[in-house]
This record gives C-alpha cells, structure tokens and sequence, in this order.
C-alpha cells in the first residue's frame, strides 16, 4: 500500500489548477457535441428518403442511391454526368423516371435512371456498353425528353 506525503514547502492550493482547467475543457466539448447533435439530430435520423441512405448529389442535383452500385460502370457513369453532363435526356412512356444517357469514353456509353424527385435509380451500360447496345434498350419504352428535368425546379 502507498501513503502520499506532502512536501513542506508546496502550497496545497496551487497542485489542482491544471486538473481543473482540463475538466472544464472537457465538459465544454461535451457542451459543444450536444449542440451539434442537436442541430443536426434530425437530418441524421430522418426516415424521409428511403430506408438505405443515399450518399451524394451530383452537379444535376441527382442523390445516388446504393442500388447503382451493383453495376461496375455505376461510379463511372456518375463521373461522365458530374464532368461533361448527359449527352441526351429520355423519359419513360408512362412511369415518372428519366434516363440521362452519358459517353464515358470513346467507345463505352451508359445511362443513369432517375425518379421524378432527383434520386437515382439505377446507372449502367446495357449489352456491351456501345451506344447501338444503350439506345436499343432505351427505345423499348422511353421518348427523347426536353426540357428542363422535374428535381431542377425544385425551390
């Protein structure tokens, strides 16, 4: 067992002043940690989109969901979108989701589906990824889209 002594000439008052200046530090970042969890609690727990979160916007204001991600070319045709744009817009004949169709390189095309509200669907390169492969899917059941896309209007 230890015993601790106090040597005559040190002064009782002054050994705490650092203990004291640390635990208040301590409590004002766990003041600061509230107030930020406070103000943004609720965007963290908000159930309003869909069960599994989305994780970024584009430049168009599309939000990427995880289901994109099953296919390879997804961050890919992502990138064409953000960097150069879609090279043409196509709406489905009768549901309310739109196909921005994007070159990603010289030879390989691929489209991103996305719902009336900005949420992506799904993005992929049909077949072989040729623009004949990508147009052959799409033409089954969209139409050339002009104008300005529904999520852009949004206040």
């Amino acid at each position: 067992m230890s015993t601790t002594t106090w040597n005559s000439g040190e002064d009782i008052d002054t050994g705490g002043g650092g203990c004291v200046s640390y635990g208040l530090l301590a409590l004002a970042a766990i003041g600061v940690a509230i107030i930020v969890l406070t103000m943004i609690g609720p965007m963290l727990s908000s159930t309003s989109l869909t069960p599994t979160s989305l994780t970024m916007y584009t430049s168009l204001g599309v939000a990427y969901s995880p289901h994109a991600e099953r296919h390879e070319e997804a961050p890919a045709i992502r990138d064409c979108l953000d960097q150069r744009g879609p090279y043409m817009v196509l709406k489905h004949v009768s549901a309310p989701t739109f196909y921005l169709v994007c070159q990603i390189d010289k030879l390989t095309w691929g489209l991103q589906a996305v719902d009336e509200s900005g949420v992506e669907k799904t993005a992929f390169s049909p077949g072989n990824g040729t623009f004949q492969d990508v147009m052959d899917y799409l033409n089954k059941f969209t139409n050339k889209f002009k104008g300005t896309l529904p999520w852009m209007n949004a206040p």
